[in-house]
């Protein structure tokens, strides 16, 4: 038999490492507003990964967020908005792209000291503006689901997080590993 993952054959399929996010947050600590506290940051995505296989685009992105968080006990909510500047790249000069906002909201619930779980719904406007002679599907914007566990090492927090497509535009699964270093 054939190994096969939805209609694919093993030739079909291609694991490798794709882009990778650079980042920073910034916990402004908490707010006047009992049980609540507010967080900004900026991402670099590094071109590491192929556009070839399609694990990459070859180019840097840039993006800025911020972020609200509402916390009772060992459950957090959260609410995070940002916007991305996607860079150009010859391999795709027939898309007009632009700044991407985004937007996620969640729960995160703190399952022990060191250890917490969290779910989200996540929206990410398309960053092609226009997609001239290439298939209209490329401006539609995505939704998924996330959910990721983590856990804290001394300064380090390591995570797993797990994607599922809502939209026809959004990859069906997908999985992301996390490592932040943390300044306390």
């Amino acid at each position: 038999g054939d190994f096969r993952v939805a209609g694919l054959r093993r030739a079909d399929l291609d694991f490798s490492l794709g882009d990778v996010t650079v980042g920073f947050n910034l916990d402004t600590g908490y707010s006047v507003i009992p049980s609540t506290s507010w967080m900004v940051g900026g991402r670099l995505k590094v071109p590491t990964g192929s556009a070839d296989s399609f694990m990459g685009t070859e180019n840097h992105d840039i993006g800025v967020y911020g972020a609200f968080q509402y916390h009772s006990g060992p459950l957090f909510s959260f609410l995070q908005i940002g916007a991305t500047y996607y860079g150009d790249n010859e391999n795709y000069s027939s898309l007009d792209t632009q700044v991407a906002f985004s937007a996620s909201t969640g729960v995160e619930y703190v399952v022990m000291a060191d250890i917490s779980v969290n779910g989200a719904l996540v929206y990410s406007q398309s960053p092609v503006e226009s997609a001239s002679g290439l298939p209209g599907y490329l401006e539609d914007d995505l939704f998924h689901l996330q959910v990721g566990a983590f856990t804290r090492l001394l300064a380090h927090r390591f995570g797993l997080e797990l994607q599922g497509g809502l939209s026809d535009t959004t990859p069906d699964i997908g999985a992301s590993l996390t490592w932040q270093l943390l300044f306390d």
